[in-house]
């Protein structure tokens, strides 16, 4: 690697290392969990670039990052997690759409998706609402956006999955709902141990289903979602089970 304007970079972790440049949360993601962090835009890298990326000290990709300029008339692409729309900023001299407004605080700025980066959960345990169910818990967040790299609105997020049960030692199945912030953030803390289907959907966009999601006990887990447009408005909402609402342990 040889500099910040891609020359000698591979175009692949030349995305990765311009979108963790302005992005907190996901500049963890790419020092903790390298590939993960490439999935997370929908960026597939090539063998070569997956290997290079995995050699890099986490010390010297940190000073990658660091010296890592983006440019302001692209930097709304990559406050975005779409893959194609970063390197679509690459290819080009001009501008890329105007970040939508909930994206820009009144300053002007762009305002980060979530003010602190969360490592490990708040409380070492989990429990449902009635307070019966007690499991492990880890910390679960992301983006939920467009095609367009836009965020969405106040997103729905929804975990359908088994997880262990402390108290009773039998698995026992959960479904829970959270509601996302205005930039399309959403964090979970803390969250159920286990593994789960995850769905988004809000705004006008079709929902959006990941499966085999896996939270880790005393581990962040991040995800991306990339929604496309919906009809009629409203959204279309995934075919999931009822709901039962989590409450974090007093």
């Amino acid at each position: 690697m040889k500099d910040d304007t891609g020359n000698g970079i591979p175009r692949g972790i030349e995305i990765l290392v311009k979108k963790a440049a302005v992005d907190l949360l996901f500049k963890q993601v790419l020092l903790d969990k390298r590939s993960q962090a490439a999935e997370m835009i929908g960026l597939a890298l090539d063998p070569t670039e997956a290997a290079m990326l995995d050699s890099i000290p986490r010390e010297q990709l940190e000073k990658i990052i660091a010296g890592t300029k983006v440019q302001p008339g692209i930097r709304n692409a990559f406050l975005g997690y779409t893959a194609a729309v970063m390197l679509a900023a690459l290819g080009c001299s001009t501008p890329v759409k105007q970040a939508v407004a909930d994206d820009i605080n009144t300053e002007g700025g762009a305002r980060p998706d979530i003010e602190h980066v969360v490592n490990k959960p708040s409380a070492p345990i989990w429990q449902d609402e009635s307070g019966k169910v007690t499991v492990k818990a880890g910390v679960l967040s992301g983006i939920v956006s467009n095609v367009d790299g836009y965020r969405v609105e106040e997103p729905i997020v929804n975990l359908s999955g088994v997880v262990y049960d402390e108290t009773t030692g039998k698995d026992v199945t959960v479904n829970l709902e959270l509601r996302g912030e205005e930039n399309g953030s959403f964090l979970l803390n803390p969250a159920p141990a286990g593994k789960f289907t995850v769905s988004a959907w809000g705004g006008t966009y079709m929902g959006q289903t990941k499966q085999d999601v896996v939270i880790s006990a005393g581990a962040l887990t991040t995800l991306g979602f990339t929604l496309t447009q919906a009809s009629p408005p409203g959204g279309a909402r995934p075919d999931i089970p009822p709901v039962t609402r989590g409450i974090q342990p007093e």
